[in-house]
């Protein structure tokens, strides 16, 4: 993989990693307020503009940290996996791997394992 592309590959990793920072904050706003539907912060968040200043934040920790930016990625992934509510770890998942709605959470969880080790 020449270097370029390596970097786009990066960034989308960030990018989603942004996004689900996003989309893990606005769930937390929400649970402790009671709310039901992420509609709103759906349309309130929809410049883009926190998914920006998430990924801008992503890059400079990486570029400060000693730790390769894979294994940066790897072991946020491992640490919402551990810091998650079983409900909501498992909506990831389902949401994550379309075709996996009868799997147990176990299930899941090696189905995502796998795919980390096979990128």
């Amino acid at each position: 993989m020449d270097e370029r592309t390596q970097f786009e590959q990066e960034q989308r990793e960030f990018e989603n990693l942004a996004n689900e920072a996003l989309d893990e904050a606005c769930y937390y706003i929400q649970r402790k307020l009671g709310v039901k539907s992420g509609d709103y912060a759906s349309l309130f968040f929809s410049d883009g503009a926190i998914v920006e200043l998430f990924k801008k934040y992503i890059n400079e920790e990486v570029y400060l940290n000693i730790l390769s930016k894979e294994q940066l990625i790897d072991r946020l992934i491992q640490d919402d996996i551990k810091d998650s509510n079983k409900e909501f770890l498992e909506q990831i998942f389902r949401d994550g791997f379309l075709g996996y709605k009868n799997q147990t959470l176990d299930e899941l969880k090696s189905e995502w394992f796998q795919r980390l080790e096979n990128r």
